[in-house]
């Protein structure tokens, strides 16, 4: 595991200090695809214990509507938090324990034994792993809880009853669920990609269909084709697919693979009108509000408890 570059990291700019949505940054998102992780709530897709995620296991439970008995009972409102879950608004802060293993690293640098087989190694991480869970909910929790309450209204105003029971008849399939499952795998590979130094070497073209059918099915590139049309996503996919290939080439691989029998229904709903309205009806969410900045705080964590965290190495 490569150390993190924090030498290269903003520590004194504020955590929450970009705005969101994303859209109105498309340039950098053209150019850093990682910032389709770091600047958009959407990119975050559901609670970690729905998922089962062994990097969060602190997350919240399931949306009552997953049990179909009392979906049928659910109010308009409750559907709408439920839909709202599914999309990942608020939620970046479940995403923190990706980082573990990166600030890990950097705590001993010049150690060449320091690695996961050293026995200080669980120590110091379950410590990193409590000061980021403890730290980001106390850093982000008001703006995340902000940004829940703008996605509500922006669909509860904008979402008619038809397409939102289409969306969570599908959520709550077997289907969905690996569809939420892709979504969050792919925000962490982004986070791993944005702790990662891009020495930028060549890309390879093996499995390039493959690699970029799975990123046209992520969430902010979705949402990106829908509001900005098809030339501006296809260059944050061609984008995505030279920065993540160079970093994380197999791992987009491993998800090709695993998905391959679900990508044709995923497309299939990613690309359907209903979801479409969907899409259009939540793109005002997070005016004027700040979305997490998760790269500037990690960084801004490895200065803040440097001494604890060696001292834990000792």
């Amino acid at each position: 595991m490569r150390p993190i570059a924090i030498r290269e990291a903003p520590f004194e700019q504020d955590v929450t200090n970009e705005p969101a949505p994303p859209w109105r940054a498309l340039e950098e998102l053209k150019t850093d695809p990682a910032r389709l992780h770091r600047t958009t709530c959407i990119a975050v897709m559901v609670a970690a214990a729905l998922l089962g995620s062994p990097a969060h296991p602190a997350g919240t439970d399931p949306p009552t509507g997953a049990n179909p008995v009392a979906a049928e009972r659910l109010t308009r409102p409750q559907k709408i938090e439920e839909l709202v879950g599914y999309l990942g608004y608020g939620g970046d802060i479940k995403h923190t324990d990706v980082a573990i293993p990166y600030l890990a690293a950097n705590v001993a640098p010049s150690d060449t034994s320091w690695n996961k087989t050293h026995r200080r190694w669980q120590t110091v991480s379950a410590l990193i792993g409590r000061d980021l869970r403890d730290d980001a909910q106390e850093a982000f929790a008001e703006s995340e809880a902000a940004i829940v309450q703008s996605a509500k209204r922006a669909l509860s105003d904008g979402v008619v009853s038809e397409d939102l029971d289409a969306a969570l008849a599908f959520f709550r399939s077997t289907t969905g669920r690996r569809f939420l499952e892709l979504q969050n795998s792919l925000i962490d590979l982004s986070i791993e990609v944005g702790l990662e130094q891009d020495i930028g070497a060549e890309v390879s073209v093996e499995n390039l269909d493959a690699r970029r059918h799975v990123l046209e099915l992520w969430l902010p590139i979705l949402f990106l084709r829908s509001i900005y049309g098809p030339q501006t996503a296809d260059r944050a996919v061609d984008a995505a697919y030279q920065k993540y290939s160079r970093l994380r080439g197999p791992q987009l691989d491993a998800l090709a693979q695993r998905y391959a029998e679900d990508l044709p229904s995923f497309a299939k709903f990613a690309g359907s009108v209903s979801f479409g309205r969907i899409i259009d009806a939540a793109k005002e969410t997070g005016q004027g509000l700040s979305a997490p900045n998760l790269l500037a705080f990690f960084a801004a964590e490895a200065k803040r408890h440097a001494s604890d965290w060696h001292a834990a190495y000792l």
